[in-house]
Order: structure tokens, then C-alpha cells, then sequence
């Protein structure tokens, strides 16, 4: 498997769930309108999530086992990413792209300089 994660999809999920904070759902693989980051990185690559298993966003993005659980489940975020129950859309988008963020900085070192972040 590739452990050499893709920055590139990880920012363009990041971009669009912060443009569309409405359709991104941390408890919803992919419904047709809401998905979450691994049912994202799916649609911004033209699968639908019925076409391929879940597996293949792991491997699109590069990521280890560990690694899938510190992005794909919210619950084991950071606290401070984690969503409560007062939060909107746009602050449960805006955790996320965060946690994206701080995932990268912690596993792909020299991102942000390579993508002009």
C-alpha cells in the first residue's frame, strides 16, 4: 500500500467542504448530497462511493491504518477539532479543514511550503 500521502486531494476535500460546509457530514459515508472526508475524496476523483469500497479512498490518499482512524473518525480527533452540538456547518467544515491542516503538519512535513500555505 502507499504511505506517501496526497496532499493534493486531502487540500482539494479541504476546499470544498469549506465552500459547501452544508453538504459534509462526518456521520455519513455518502447520502447523494452530504458526504464525509473519505466519501469526498471519492467524488473530487469522479467515483461514487456505491462504485468502490471505502478502502480506496485510504489508498487514493496515501494514508496508513493509523493514520485513517486520526482522519476519518472525528472521535478520535483532537478535542479541539472534535464537533459539538452547537456547532453549524460552516463550524463543523471549518474544525475539519483545521484538522486536515494539523493531520498534514504532522505527517507530510514541508507541505505547506510546497502548496503555498
Amino acid at each position: 500500500m502507499n504511505t506517501k500521502i496526497n496532499v493534493t486531494l486531502l487540500l482539494r476535500v479541504a476546499d470544498v467542504i469549506s465552500k459547501h460546509p452544508e453538504q459534509f457530514d462526518m456521520g455519513k459515508w455518502e447520502c447523494g448530497t452530504t458526504a464525509c472526508l473519505a466519501g469526498w475524496s471519492l467524488r473530487l476523483i469522479g467515483k461514487r462511493i456505491g462504485q468502490v469500497p471505502w478502502s480506496v479512498a485510504i489508498e487514493l490518499l496515501g494514508l496508513s491504518r493509523s493514520q485513517t482512524e486520526e482522519i476519518f473518525w472525528e472521535s478520535d480527533w483532537p478535542f479541539q477539532f472534535q464537533f459539538s452540538g452547537s456547532d453549524t456547518d460552516a463550524d463543523r467544515a471549518a474544525k475539519a479543514v483545521k484538522r486536515i491542516h494539523t493531520f498534514l503538519d504532522e505527517h507530510a512535513s514541508g507541505w505547506r511550503e510546497e502548496h503555498k500555505l
